[in-house]
């Protein structure tokens, strides 16, 4: 691997942020409740249709179903609003051995072997480490677009992607 001119960005990263880059990492599953929420919600008012009886369950449930990744968004700001070490200024470093971000309450460094993966979206650099976990990276810190160019490729030379599963 080529040695790579470590690149650091700072700027205010803002609970927002993270919001915006859950909602793009979990797009397909929150896909996935919407449409299973209006397939019930459908299945319930075409069984009022077609058999007469209206019975609630299947568009009650529908509907809680669909709303589920709404109200784990806004459980998820709460936790970002409750935890301000996640937000404020922020001091990230893209280097040969890992990523780094500081700020004023912490300071952490993460070798590039616990990322499983890493994604992008219009706004952010998205680091996942798990299914769950992630950073967030905006691309408004970011000097240029060579800068994330740049980045683009250390991560992708870096960060080994998931494991194909054959049958």
């Amino acid at each position: 691997m080529a040695e790579f001119a470590a690149i650091t960005v700072q700027g205010d990263i803002q609970p927002e942020d993270s919001v915006r880059a859950g909602r793009y990492k979990y797009r397909r599953l929150f896909m996935a409740y919407r449409v299973l929420g209006a397939t019930l919600v459908i299945l319930g008012v075409l069984s009022n249709v077609y058999w007469g009886e209206w019975d609630p369950v299947l568009p009650v449930g529908g509907t809680i179903v669909a709303l589920i990744p709404s109200l784990q968004l806004l459980k998820y700001r709460r936790v970002l609003n409750k935890t301000p070490s996640l937000y404020g200024p922020h001091v990230l470093t893209f280097g040969d051995e890992g990523f780094r971000a500081q700020n004023p309450q912490i300071e952490s460094h993460q070798p590039w072997s616990f990322f499983t993966a890493f994604t992008e979206s219009d706004d952010d650099i998205i680091l996942r480490s798990g299914k769950v976990f992630f950073q967030a990276v905006p691309k408004r810190l970011f000097e240029s677009e060579d800068q994330i160019v740049r980045v683009r490729r250390l991560l992708t030379e870096r960060i080994s992607p998931p494991p194909s599963v054959k049958s």
